[in-house]
């Protein structure tokens, strides 16, 4: 069972997975990953024993062969789009609480290849799980509890949902009714004797608050966080009550979650403030009344889950990984073994076919990248401190190691690294480049080091400035460019490597990472990417912005994009080909979070903090064409209407997500729209459509020449290509009064009917893309056979929304695509439900506005 921790999560990672493919998919957009390395560990939630196995919710589900509780090992891993908050194993399943990505269903009959087998999003953060018979109670945070109908594992269909105004962090279910650890509000008990209309029927509220919960007979038993253990007497669900409690004589103590066996309960603690761990904590409960603790296990941080299975405690810990505590003695509980990585995948260079990672506090990995879709680890140096950054140069990797300094590690034969140098460090050493003879370090300031002989590094220069927090460098000709938290971009002229000295600024925000290509650099902040003319270094101006959607880290840039790290925002891909409007043209929500990133040839690579991920990016191949039906195009004075044809087309060899808008120039150059759009949609690989519209002029707009011009791409500044033509708004002449610019036509809703697909092998939806949408987004679904189908919208309340989506008529067998238009409807989440004759699918869709 499962519990947020109160306090900052520390991530660190363990055990050396290497693990290439086999990924699950991710949200992304033309961009593919190629393979993967590493699966460290991070952070470690939650617990569940079935037979020989714990399955441990993690960065993914991970399956430990426990046969020997001595001898723990890894035996397999399915990655999760999301972060694993808890974990139930019922039958041949395992149910897994994915955070932002709802409930995910996972076989196990195979434990050392576990493989996902179906989902259900749910509107909020899944962070507790239970299973009973053919549902699954899922507690969603802020949203509830949702119910789940998993009868069809490889279609969970959501059926119920309890909702209330606080939070909700773990779920138990017995009988006919769930048992709800509801933070601020204590125990909440809900009949779900009808699955379908939950309906809560009791609440005992708790000091504390209320993260993990466990029953055993009439009692329940809750982890209070600062409050310790309550015991519930909840004989009767309508009138629940508490009847005993135990309080940790230290305030900073918090029960994290709690499993019941026998006369003890095993509360799972951590702590608060200056206190990062605690462990298993015994209590004696023979007397509900009075319960007292007569154990105590030390674990090495915060002890977040825990099951009891026989005579051992299976402990999930924050950064430790599963710890294995004999209990045969309550009295003195004992470790007795453990299971976990330990890694921190920071950052990523790349000479050659090698690249050099850093992976705290490993050390430098280093891995033979030739083959793209099968990385190899050749080797491993362990450094003396935290690796952080690190730049190569012929064969030598310099790294960035906090208190340790720098350190230069040979790594010509690629098996065996061997450190050859180093220079010590005043202060914490977070960055590094270099160039040349010289390399240049970040540590209170800016420090050049003498390189040319590299087992010799030498400091011979210096430069203190006068900010609080350095992130980045970048070198580039007789420039060193720093990226500063609170000194925007700072560039230092170093062509005196012995005298450093300033000589211009901007000041861009709260900058974090930096690159620079010719006359730009390009920084990232808490937003985006932020471009910088510096081709006048003692005057350097912004030029650009693109808004990112998550805290941007490192960038790095290649030809005519930038390739950006956005830590759990992924790796974004912006076209910096005009620097006073660069455009989001690509991502991938990438597993872990992309901290490093670099371009080799052409893939992009990521170090995402608990793996290595190599990517590809394909640059949109679209086209639009415009061309009027009769041509030249006349308007009279009192207004009228035109009719057009527009053609996409699709050249890639893969599909294209990308939106389609036109806007008016009017004669005196200012813009007007989008008159038609943005309309978000996907093309198929290699496909063409067209579409004939018609646009209005009204009588209100002034004469002289107008230009009308599509665009695809990113709405409104990710322009992948245009096209255009004239037409000519007359000073005289009668016409149909026209009052706005209204555009009508062919709808967009039947995309895909063109296209030559395999005929499906099933009914579903398919996607629905994008989503989060603003205003429109698209519905995908397949039917292998032509059938009578309905598709109808709910809002969160389960009622119908306006009209539906498409009209109830016979679709032939295959892939449909259906435009909705949110443009009416306030934001909120929404629910889509596909009916083809006894077949029904719901799927979810937010609207943000």
């Amino acid at each position: 069972m499962n519990r947020t921790t109160l306090h900052v999560i520390l991530y660190a990672g363990f055990i050396i997975l290497l693990l290439a493919g086999g990924v699950t998919a991710q949200d992304s957009l033309n961009v593919t990953m190629m393979s993967r390395i590493y699966a460290h560990w991070l952070s470690t939630e939650d617990v569940a024993v079935s037979g020989d196995y714990a399955y441990v919710a993690s960065t993914g589900l991970r399956v430990i062969d426990i046969s020997d509780p001595a001898h723990p090992v890894e035996v397999g891993y399915c990655l999760t789009p999301g972060f694993c908050y808890d974990v139930v194993v019922s039958g041949e399943y395992a149910y897994v609480a994915n955070n932002y990505d709802g409930l995910r269903i996972i076989d196990v009959t195979n434990p050392s290849n576990p493989v996902e087998t179906g989902f259900c999003d749910t509107p909020g953060r899944a962070h507790g799980v239970d299973v009973q018979g053919d549902y699954a109670y899922v507690s969603d945070y802020n949203w509830g509890m949702r119910i789940i109908d998993v009868s069809d594992p490889a279609n969970p269909v959501e059926v119920g949902h309890f909702e209330h105004e606080n939070l909700e962090d773990d779920v138990v279910v017995s009988g006919d009714y769930a048992y709800l650890a509801a933070w601020g509000t204590g125990l909440r008990i809900v009949d779900i004797s009808d699955p379908t209309d939950p309906m809560q029927v009791g609440i005992c509220d708790t000091p504390g608050w209320a993260l993990g919960v466990a029953l055993q007979g009439r009692f329940a038993y809750i982890a209070d966080g600062d409050n310790g253990l309550r015991v519930i007497d909840v004989m009767d669900p309508t009138n629940p009550f508490e009847v005993g409690s135990y309080v940790f004589s230290t305030s900073s103590i918090n029960a994290y979650d709690v499993a019941v066996s026998g006369n003890h309960a095993y509360v799972v603690t951590g702590g608060s403030g200056y206190t990062w761990y605690d462990g298993l904590r015994v209590i004696d409960i023979s007397n509900p009344s009075n319960p007292d603790a007569v154990g105590y296990c030390q674990t090495p941080n915060n002890a977040l889950g825990v099951f009891i299975s026989g005579e051992h405690a299976y402990v999930a810990t924050q950064c430790w990984g599963l710890r294995i505590i004999n209990i045969a003695d309550p009295e003195e509980p004992v470790e007795i073994s453990y299971c976990h990585d330990n890694g921190y995948i920071y950052d990523i260079a790349v000479s050659g076919d090698i690249a050099c990672v850093t992976d705290e506090p490993a050390g430098l990995r280093i891995v033979d990248v030739a083959d793209p879709t099968s990385p190899v680890e050749m080797g491993i140096y362990d450094t003396p401190g935290d690796s952080r950054e690190v730049a190569v140069q012929d064969h030598y990797a310099y790294i960035a190691e906090g208190n340790a300094g720098m350190r230069v590690v040979n790594f010509f034969d690629p098996a065996n690294p061997i450190e050859v140098g180093s220079c010590g460090a005043i202060g914490d050493v977070e960055s590094v480049d270099v160039s040349g003879d010289y390399a240049y370090t970040l540590s209170q300031g800016l420090y050049v080091i003498d390189v040319s002989d590299p087992t010799n590094p030498i400091r011979t220069g210096y430069y203190e400035g006068n900010w609080y927090y350095e992130t980045d460098i970048a070198v580039s000709g007789d420039f060193a460019y720093l990226s500063v938290c609170d000194g925007g971009l700072q560039i230092i002229d170093i062509s005196q490597p012995s005298n450093p000295s300033y000589i211009g600024s901007c000041n861009a925000g709260w900058l974090r990472g930096v690159a620079v290509d010719g006359d730009y650099a390009y920084v990232t902040d808490q937003d985006g990417l932020i471009v910088i003319d510096v081709s006048d270094p003692s005057a350097p101006f912004q030029t650009g912005f693109c808004d990112l959607v998550s805290c941007t880290f490192k960038v790095t840039v290649s030809g005519s994009y930038a390739y950006v790290s956005a830590e759990y925002g992924g790796l974004r891909i912006v076209d910096i080909s005009n620097p006073y409007a660069p455009s989001e043209e690509g991502y991938y929500d990438t597993p872990g979070g992309a901290l490093g990133v670099t371009v080799s040839g052409d893939y992009i690579i990521t170090a995402s903090n608990n793996n290595l991920g190599i990517y590809q990016f394909s640059p949109p191949n679209l086209n639009i064409t415009l061309t009027p039906i009769d041509p030249p195009v006349q308007i009279p004075a009192n207004g009228g209407s035109f009719d057009f044809n527009i053609t996409l087309s699709n050249g890639a060899s893969i599909p294209q997500t990308f939106d389609v808008w036109t806007i008016v120039t009017m004669p005196d150059s200012t813009l007007y729209g989008p008159v038609l759009g943005p309309i978000n949609l996907t093309l198929p690989d290699t496909t063409s459509i067209e579409r004939i519209r018609t646009q209005n002029v009204p009588g209100g707009a002034r004469s002289g020449t107008y230009t009308y011009m599509g665009h695809v791409g990113v709405y409104p500044d990710g322009i992948w290509d245009s096209d255009c033509f004239t037409f000519e708004k007359l000073e005289t002449g009668d016409g149909v009064p026209i009052a706005n610019w209204s555009n009508s036509g062919e709808p967009f809703e039947m995309w895909f009917t063109e296209t030559q697909e395999a005929t499906p092998s099933e009914f579903g939806i398919k996607s629905i893309h994008p989503n989060p949408f603003n205003p429109t987004t698209n519905i995908v679904f397949s039917l292998p056979v032509a059938g009578l189908v309905t598709l109808d919208l709910f809002d969160i309340a389960g009622s119908r929304v306006g009209v539906d989506l498409a009209s109830t008529r016979i679709y032939p067998p295959g892939t449909h695509n259906i435009l909705f238009d949110g443009s009416n409807l306030p934001s909120g989440i929404y629910f889509a439900r596909l009916t083809a004759g006894d077949y029904t699918q719901t799927q979810k869709l937010v609207l943000l506005k």
